[in-house]
């Protein structure tokens, strides 16, 4: 009998060929709507028709098939001789393992988004996750059942652990774990394409966002949704971090020492007043030593940029949740109408941050605290800013800010 590749390909392209014509006539004659199940020649012309779109998506989600197919190859292998190793490290790990295949992966998908962003990440994420369970389960089943006559054989000649794993207990394994990858590949192409269900972002969807809100951008961007596409949605942060110096051999500055997230450039800012700071403390201290520069320099910075990186947040807030609220824009409002009325005694912080550049950050915070306590009071019983009771506002001005103001020596007249 031959078996060259014809006789090996022959028999599933005769089925396939077979089945196709079979479903077309069935179809065809029962006349059955299109979308219930649509003819196998429309659905070939459709894919031809729309190929120019349908061949990249083809390439990314092939991508993201082999990705993570590589990544539960590898780390699958790697986990099973780490669980082998060990009965007790197989009781405490393996029912973990048995937890990615039982959960459905729609369940973990929306997790995954969160965790890895819109995107091919995601995807790839989400691939690993359903193949790298029958990685783990047959390579360890073959790496349990080595003849136990040859594992006495290796150590009768003293074999090291490593050499039995290489020589031994991998190549036994070996047909276990090709039964595992070929199981893993038909998963890892499923979890892909649940994974593109919950966290791709179709092309056409970005097409569609940037001719609504960017329209007059996009003859701009060549390619811009291709783009968009394959620079995955960043992420925000802020560091924080003490000490910022080792000994007197380095010191950190700028983001290195306290990144923030985006507010008006303060970040920036803040790098800035760093060399400034550091280059008045050389002044001062240069004489005794990097160590004691280095010292006095935290000192000076640290509480400012935990301040900047606290305000920045709160900024970020408001900006993402409160700029709607009706209690919120009364507050801002109040507060407009103080800095008109009262332009030596009331700042918002907003504008001290930005534009007090003799005011500290710290400060800043502090008297924003202040300020904040008097809002809450000034507002209770409002309905419109221009019911603000100014003799009222003076008041707890006088009494609440101003002394403030008097020990800190600011200054809110600039």
């Amino acid at each position: 009998m031959s078996s060259g590749p014809l006789a090996r390909l022959g028999p599933p392209l005769v089925t396939f060929v077979a089945g196709v014509g079979l479903g077309e006539l069935a179809i065809r004659a029962l006349d059955v709507s299109p979308l219930i199940l649509p003819r196998p020649s429309a659905v070939l012309a459709a894919a031809l028709a729309e190929s120019a779109s349908l061949l990249p998506a083809l390439a990314a989600t092939a991508r993201a098939v082999l990705v993570g197919l590589a990544l539960s190859s590898t780390l699958g292998i790697a986990a099973a001789v780490a669980l082998a190793a060990s009965p007790w490290i197989q009781r405490a790990f393996y029912p973990y393992a048995i937890f990615f295949q039982i959960v459905p992966i729609v369940a973990i998908a929306p997790l995954l988004v969160i965790w890895f962003g819109y995107g091919s990440r995601a995807v790839v994420a989400a691939a690993f996750v359903v193949s790298v369970f029958p990685v783990i389960a047959n390579t360890l089943a073959g790496l349990l059942s080595v003849d136990p006559a040859l594992r006495d054989l290796f150590r009768l000649h003293r074999a090291s652990g490593l050499a039995a794993l290489w020589k031994l207990r991998l190549p036994w394994a070996l047909p276990y774990l090709l039964t595992g990858l070929r199981i893993a590949a038909g998963l890892a192409v499923i979890g892909a394409i649940v994974g593109e269900f919950v966290g791709a972002v179709p092309k056409a969807k970005v097409e569609e966002l940037f001719d609504a809100q960017f329209r007059d951008a996009v003859p701009l961007i060549p390619g811009f949704a291709a783009s968009f596409l394959s620079h995955p949605t960043g992420e925000l942060g802020t560091v924080r971090c003490r000490p910022w110096h080792l000994r007197g051999r380095v010191a950190l500055i700028g983001d290195a020492a306290h990144a923030i997230v985006p507010f008006f450039g303060q970040g920036m800012n803040a790098g800035f007043e760093d060399c400034r700071v550091l280059d008045e403390m050389l002044d001062l201290h240069g004489s005794e030593g990097w160590e004691r520069v280095f010292s006095e320099y935290t000192a000076a910075r640290k509480p400012n940029a935990d301040a900047i990186a606290d305000m920045a947040l709160d900024n970020f807030v408001e900006m993402r949740d409160r700029v709607a609220d009706p209690a919120f824009l009364l507050r801002k409002q109040v507060e407009h109408r103080l800095e008109e009325e009262l332009p030596r005694e009331y700042r918002s912080r907003y504008s001290m941050v930005m534009y007090g550049a003799h005011i500290s950050y710290r400060a800043a915070q502090e008297i924003g605290e202040i300020q904040r306590e008097i809002l809450d009071e000034l507002c209770a019983p409002l309905a419109s800013a221009t019911d603000l009771d100014l003799g009222k506002a003076k008041r707890l001005i006088r009494d609440k800010l101003a002394p403030h103001l008097a020990r800190q020596r600011v200054s809110l007249d600039y």
